[in-house]
């Protein structure tokens, strides 16, 4: 069977029955396959909008996230960007182009981010900044583990992977689509109400059938893998230090790719309450400074029964332990939402 053409697709995209804008997404997307299909056909979005006729009157900034950005969210239609314009991408030359224009500019922002640390440094310029309590950017990060923080019994146990799931706390939606989501996929696999998905729980069949349906809702990922045969220090000795170590190496990556308010759930590593949970909560608050004054609203380690979003952290650090451990390649089933993944040491 002969695969479908990017404009075949683009014009059979049809967005959500209850979406306010669909239809002016559908116009603008047949607009772009009929005028500005491919780089050379680029235009200016004030172009555009000065010769479509949409149902209602967008500017700028208002075309650009009520219709360019939703649609690139869609994974189904993608709206190419250069400095001539926008375009609907239609071959690999349009594709190279754009991925190139985005890798150069975030290469370039993030240049800029670290030159702003380095003064910040200098100068001490949080030493009384309060933060905000009215922060509009709220963000909720999920966070669990595959392998055990300890040293011993490497053979078996080589790494020791964090993970942390990424969403806006904002935008309820991703919150109920997993609630479904995961009601659905027991059903499909004929799983108990309460079951609870862990990536030891699942056969090869279950696990790709899961991160398929997983792959329709809005989150990102992070991952540090810690490769425990090169762990030569000291303190990698002590488990209870090397877990707290690990989820605070990964805060300080990640905190350079989220802003705003944010919310930190870690599964529980020991019983709830416990003087361990309270050393770790402690330890992270405290680590508030070093994470450049990043609001942290709420933090604190949770059963992953309660929070769904750990176990979709589980899931995507098993998928990496598998394939460390050259068990299994699923890890294309997730791509599309990692943010980076890390080694440590490098």
């Amino acid at each position: 069977m002969k695969k479908r053409t990017l404009e075949e697709k683009g014009k059979d995209w049809v967005p959500e029955e209850d979406d306010k804008f669909g239809e002016d997404k559908v116009t603008f997307v047949n607009y772009l396959i009929n005028n500005c299909k491919g780089l050379k056909n680029s235009k200016s979005i004030s172009n555009i909008i000065a010769n479509v006729e949409f149902t209602k009157n967008f500017s700028k900034e208002e075309l650009q996230h009520n219709i360019i950005v939703p649609l690139r969210e869609s994974g189904e239609v993608f709206i190419g960007t250069s400095n001539k314009g926008i375009y609907f991408i239609d071959s690999s030359e349009d594709a190279k182009k754009t991925l190139d224009f985005y890798a150069n500019r975030i290469r370039s922002e993030l240049k800029h981010l670290r030159n702003l640390k380095k003064i910040i440094r200098k100068n001490d310029l949080f030493k009384n900044l309060k933060p905000k309590k009215d922060e509009k950017t709220k963000i909720n990060i999920y966070f669990d583990e595959s392998g055990t923080p300890s040293l011993k019994n490497l053979e078996n146990d080589p790494f020791f992977i964090v993970t942390a799931i990424v969403i806006e706390s904002d935008r309820n939606k991703p919150i109920l689509e997993l609630d479904k989501k995961f009601k659905f996929i027991r059903e499909v696999l004929n799983k108990k109400s309460d079951f609870e998905f862990k990536s030891t729980r699942l056969k090869q069949h279950e696990y790709k059938k899961t991160l398929i349906e997983l792959s329709t809702i809005d989150y990102e990922f992070a991952s540090i893998i810690f490769d425990k045969a090169k762990l030569n220090s000291a303190g990698f000795n002590n488990a209870k230090s090397f877990y707290k170590f690990s989820f605070d190496y990964l805060l300080k990556e990640l905190f350079d790719y989220v802003g705003g308010t944010i919310n930190l759930y870690f599964d529980q590593y020991s019983s709830e309450e416990s003087i361990f949970q309270k050393e770790f909560e402690k330890y992270i608050k405290n680590k508030n400074l070093g994470y450049y004054l990043k609001d942290i609203d709420n933090l604190g380690m949770f059963n992953s029964n309660d929070h769904p979003f750990i176990q979709i952290a589980d899931l995507i650090s098993g998928v990496l332990k598998n394939f460390m451990k050259r068990k299994s390649n699923l890890f294309d089933l997730v791509e599309e939402k990692c943010i980076f993944i890390r080694r440590f040491p490098l």
